[in-house]
């Protein structure tokens, strides 16, 4: 499958960190460089120890034809893709389940990939890695009383709802 890349997705790329981008040779070689580069930004910026490299052919390859037909809209062809999704991610995917469902949270992926779904599904699946990595959900669970005692940790304001927030 060639993979063409226009201006859109060239300041994309050099916005996620990759800085040399092959413009010479086949399409398939500007891919294969191209995508090598994309997944150690994405492990860069979202300092996951794993980004998802690659995504089954069947599913790369039914995305792209959806999005092509244009029966659905891309954020729906991405859930039901996540959903019924094969690969070893599994797991995390039916962890949260209920926040891959929603138009929002797949419409902000999808306009930071450049509306590229299979981009995006990449960058979703080393997300949720990265939040179970880094126990983002059971924050509020954990003891912050030592940090409290040395002054390490001091109120800084308030959220968009309104919560206080902390800084250490």
């Amino acid at each position: 499958m060639r993979y063409l890349l226009d201006q859109r997705s060239k300041r994309a790329i050099v916005r996620l960190g990759a800085t040399n981008i092959v413009t010479q040779g086949s399409d398939e070689q500007q891919r294969e460089y191209v995508e090598c580069e994309l997944t150690e930004s994405l492990r860069k910026s979202l300092k996951a120890s794993e980004a998802v490299e690659k995504i089954p052919e069947v599913v790369d390859a039914a995305v792209r034809d959806a999005v092509n037909r244009g029966k659905a809209e891309t954020w729906e062809i991405m859930r039901e893709a996540l959903l019924t999704w094969p690969g070893p991610e599994r797991r995390d995917v039916d962890k949260y389940r209920e926040m891959i469902c929603h138009k929002t949270f797949l419409n902000r992926w999808l306009k930071g990939s450049s509306n590229d779904p299979v981009w995006a599904m990449k960058r979703i699946l080393t997300h949720l890695k990265w939040r179970q990595e880094y126990k983002v959900d059971t924050i509020m669970e954990e003891d912050w009383s030592e940090y409290d005692k040395r002054g390490e940790m001091y109120p800084c304001g308030l959220d968009k709802d309104g919560r206080p927030t902390w800084t250490w």
